[in-house]
């Protein structure tokens, strides 16, 4: 396994197909990467078709059109003009996960990770209250409810 870029690994990609079908995004191409070349944010959303990335921004991003970022990946998700989901993820992340030993949370903590990015395009429309971080927070927060609802039914797709 290489640190400085560790491959991912098939069942992940498997894993996240299988998800992406559950959604409701069969038809649309899900790339699960591994970029070590930058820092940040251990997950990178971005959609991909005609034109450039579409790249999900959180309401607490620094960017100065961090507005039109959310805008533009909010109606590319709701009218699914896209053609490709790529989940972008640091090579510490997909690292840990790999050489965790078995028991530790770290080794499986990619798969809700994943769900997670899935949902933001599957399901875009949260309605919560306030904005910025306290926004993000409260919208990740009914995500991960979201999930943990999910990975119980019978049929949940399992990696």
């Amino acid at each position: 396994m290489d640190y400085e870029k560790p491959a991912i690994p098939a069942r992940w990609e498997a894993f996240a197909h299988a998800w992406g079908e559950r959604l409701g995004l069969a038809g649309k191409e899900i790339r699960l990467i591994c970029a070590t070349e930058r820092f940040g944010a251990p997950i990178i959303l971005r959609l991909l078709g005609r034109g450039p990335k579409i790249v999900f921004t959180p309401r607490a991003s620094d960017a100065f059109d961090a507005a039109q970022r959310r805008e533009r990946f909010h109606r590319a998700t709701v009218d699914r003009a896209f053609e490709a989901i790529e989940i972008d993820m640091a090579g510490f992340y997909v690292e840990e996960a790999l050489v965790a030993p078995a028991g530790s949370p770290n080794r499986d903590r990619w798969q809700d990770a994943v769900i997670l990015q899935l949902l933001r395009v599957a399901e875009p429309v949260i309605d919560v209250p306030g904005d910025g971080e306290a926004a993000d927070a409260a919208e990740d927060a009914l995500r991960r409810d979201r999930i943990v609802a999910l990975r119980v039914e019978p049929d949940a797709p399992t990696a």
